[in-house]
């Protein structure tokens, strides 16, 4: 077990072990009152993002309607399509914007968070007495593989799935209103069939899911024979061990490549 501090309180975890679930909001437990306020302008130019191109179809939409119903009105024509130009120039102002604001905050704020989750995680490892180490401890591999990639993953989420996830469910619920407002018969009826989108997806994550595990336990295994011919290496030279190690250690990322290929 190690001790944590989290705003000034203590929380143990397993280091190297299989840990309890915990809620999806725990990315965010690093986060202080400035990284807040960078998600939640994020936030909103991710949703503002993710609502841009259902309403360039609106206003599609409403340029064709105009002329489809003017075509013997030449001066209403060119109106139209005076004010469905400046619709897209203001958009397209909007969504620069917009864009700036999701990539730099959230970015930002993944940053700052993963920093502050590395520097915590080392402290706290480095409290620990010897014996902790030596008896139950994890190895060295697992304490560098769990500092970078871990870390990393995390800021990975958020600097980059969160957003792309926000900006997602903005543009599916903007374009149904959208559809709605349009034609509500035609959006009705092609409403069913959007839950078949979700279970694709479900069954994509959970595979990932299995490769990513996998794919970690197999850099472990390469960590584990580097560390150990590092540690050992008068050893390994004594009993000239060294096309064995190297022959088991790119043996173990062979396994990976193999894995990542199947991803891929």
């Amino acid at each position: 077990m190690v001790e944590i501090e989290e705003h000034g309180s203590k929380e143990k975890v397993n280091v190297g072990k299989t840990s309890t679930s915990r809620p999806i909001f725990s990315i965010f437990s690093q986060a202080d009152a400035i990284d807040y306020c960078l998600m939640a302008l994020g936030c909103a130019g991710a949703i503002a993002d993710g609502v841009q191109m259902p309403m360039i179809f609106f206003f599609c939409t409403m340029f064709f309607n105009d002329i489809g119903s003017n075509t013997t009105y030449r001066s209403l024509t060119i109106n139209s399509i005076n004010r469905t130009l400046s619709l897209f120039f203001y958009t397209a102002a909007a969504s620069l914007g917009t864009s700036f604001l999701e990539a730099y905050c959230w970015t930002r704020t993944a940053e700052r968070q993963g920093s502050r989750m590395r520097v915590r995680y080392l402290g706290s490892l480095l409290r620990q007495e010897v014996a902790y180490f030596d008896l139950k401890g994890p190895s060295t591999s697992e304490i560098v593989n769990s500092v970078s990639s871990d870390s990393l993953a995390i800021q990975d989420v958020l600097s980059e799935k969160v957003p792309n996830f926000l900006m997602s469910c903005s543009h599916f619920v903007a374009g149904y209103i959208v559809a709605f407002i349009l034609d509500w018969r035609l959006a009705l009826v092609s409403f069913p069939m959007a839950a078949l989108l979700f279970i694709p997806g479900i069954i994509y994550g959970r595979v990932l899911l299995g490769f990513a595990r996998k794919t970690l336990m197999e850099y472990n295994k390469a960590n584990e024979i580097a560390e150990q011919a590092v540690f050992a290496i008068r050893t390994v030279y004594a009993f000239t061990a060294e096309q064995r190690t190297l022959a088991a250690y790119s043996s173990a990322l062979k396994e990976r490549s193999v894995t990542g290929s199947a991803r891929d």
